[in-house]
């Protein structure tokens, strides 16, 4: 997906990583998500067993650098291009920057077993509206002023085009 690149070049620090942006079959109220392969390396401190007789196991988690981008098919669909083309580089935005603050780490865990680290946080939906404002403004638009304004325009205009996906913002 050509528009991938055009939103990378407000992402330096992701230069490196192999990232994949595509259309896919995406759950009822999701944009965009984004997968990773998270590797888990566990085993026990065989020096601690051996002097206090106690096991104490370890966990190692380790990001690989290659990540795929789901943008939901229904988007796809959207017209007039221009208009889909920015809504899905506000989706994109808004996953690279999980991927830049390495939010999977956190994600890859089972639900019950997740440190309370809430992801969305009011830093975050800010950070990713300077980066969205940054793409904006390479390609000669406007900036939009309000973080909230831009994430409640793209939720309506996915509503009103795509119909199935329900507008709450459905990012993963």
């Amino acid at each position: 997906m050509e528009w991938a690149f055009e939103c990378r070049k407000v992402f330096p620090r992701l230069d490196k990583l192999a990232i994949e942006a595509i259309y896919a079959k995406t759950p009822k109220n999701v944009l965009g998500r984004t997968k990773g392969i998270v590797q888990v390396c566990q085993g026990f401190d065989a020096r601690e067993l051996l002097l206090t007789g106690a096991k104490k196991n370890r966990s190692n988690k380790k990001l690989e650098e290659k990540f795929i981008i789901e943008i939901s098919q229904e988007i796809q669909k959207m017209q007039p291009k221009e208009m889909r083309k920015l809504v899905v580089q506000h989706i994109l935005a808004h996953e690279l920057l999980h991927i830049e603050n390495r939010d999977l780490l956190t994600l890859s865990k089972k639900y019950n077993k997740r440190k309370v680290k809430k992801v969305h946080k009011k830093e975050f939906e800010e950070e990713m509206h300077k980066r969205y404002n940054e793409l904006r403004k390479m390609k000669g638009l406007p900036e939009i002023k309000n973080a909230k304004d831009a994430q409640n325009a793209v939720s309506k205009i996915v509503a009103e085009t795509c119909g199935a996906i329900k507008g709450k913002g459905g990012f993963a």
